[in-house]
């Protein structure tokens, strides 16, 4: 049998409507497992990256509320003594997949060359960013990310490694790699674009 058969076939049985009710039931049984398996996924990565990794002077937010709302996630690391602008190491998922990298807390519209001259150690972790990534161009929210993850989150292949408890490792391993390369740097940026003494 095709799949466009397998498909028909599939439909045509739905549709009866000895079936169709229990069709839509688990239809909406689905989507509120899809919302728990990914909300347990960053909450599980959250925990286990905070379980590797002590990191004072840090602390992660997860934005669980932000994928009920609109169906948008991820997990942020930020200063915990935050100046007006700051720099934070975020993991989140985009069309494309799981994107970590290093980004604004707002927008920030400063031609990033003349911005880095009157912080030395933004200028400095630019250099490192571009030697980290080079093929990424700076925005004006994100300095540098990668993909650590290729497929979106709500992907069935992604639901499923989600499910298995085999997508948590990976992605925190690669997120990690980000917090160990940049959580010092950022914190002298942070610390420079607060005013406060670099150390």
């Amino acid at each position: 049998m095709s799949t466009g058969d397998y498909e028909s076939a599939v439909m045509e049985f739905l549709r009866q409507p000895e079936n169709l009710e229990t069709a839509l039931e688990i239809a909406e049984r689905v989507q509120d497992l899809k919302v728990r398996l990914i909300l347990d996924f960053w909450r599980t990565l959250r925990d286990k990256i905070r379980g590797e990794r002590d990191l004072p002077g840090w602390c992660f937010e997860l934005d669980t509320e932000m994928y009920k709302a609109a169906h948008w996630s991820g997990l942020t690391l930020q200063p915990a003594l935050k100046g007006e602008l700051y720099l934070r190491l975020a993991l989140v998922q985009e069309p494309k997949g799981l994107r970590a990298g290093v980004v604004w807390n707002k927008e920030n519209r400063e031609d990033l060359g003349t911005f880095s001259e009157k912080y030395p150690e933004l200028k400095g972790l630019l250099k490192c960013l571009a030697e980290w990534e080079p093929a990424v161009k700076p925005s004006t929210w994100w300095l540098s990310f990668s993909y650590v993850h290729p497929h979106p989150i709500l992907d069935r292949r992604t639901l499923v490694s989600i499910s298995n408890e085999t997508l948590v490792a990976p992605v925190a391993r690669e997120y990690v790699r980000w917090i160990d390369k940049f959580s010092g740097l950022l914190k002298r940026v942070n610390d420079q674009l607060s005013g406060a003494p670099v150390e």
